[in-house]
């Protein structure tokens, strides 16, 4: 594998254990990329929202997703599920392109990484 993308699905400490998966497979000689999803700061997706126009980042985004060979996604449980910033990332990139938006993700490794530091109850 030479291009794995590493989904951030928070600013804090799992931004922190992206960036260490980057430098830990770049001392294996293995690219990556980390998306930073808090940064991306898109709009809420709704169909409304969808009318107005698809973010003119997310094709640039849908590209550096259809050329991984695999993934870490690392992201934080939020209320025992998935963060709403990643649902609104994949949201997006779904209603992109021409192509099925599951080829984007199909077939390619992934691996899960989540540093929750709330404690729960």
């Amino acid at each position: 594998m030479s291009k794995i993308i590493i989904i951030a699905g928070s600013n804090n400490k799992n931004l922190e254990v992206a960036n260490e998966f980057k430098k830990n497979l770049a001392s294996k000689d293995v690219e990556s990329e980390v998306l930073d999803l808090v940064s991306l700061n898109l709009p809420l997706y709704t169909p409304a929202a969808e009318l107005e126009g698809i973010p003119l980042d997310i094709a640039k985004y849908k590209k550096i997703i259809d050329n991984a060979q695999g993934f870490i996604f690392s992201i934080p449980e939020y209320n025992g599920g998935v963060p709403p910033v990643v649902t609104n990332f994949i949201a997006w990139i779904s209603r992109s392109g021409d192509l099925n938006w599951r080829e984007s993700f199909n077939g390619k490794p992934a691996a899960l990484s989540s540093f929750s530091g709330s404690g729960g109850i």
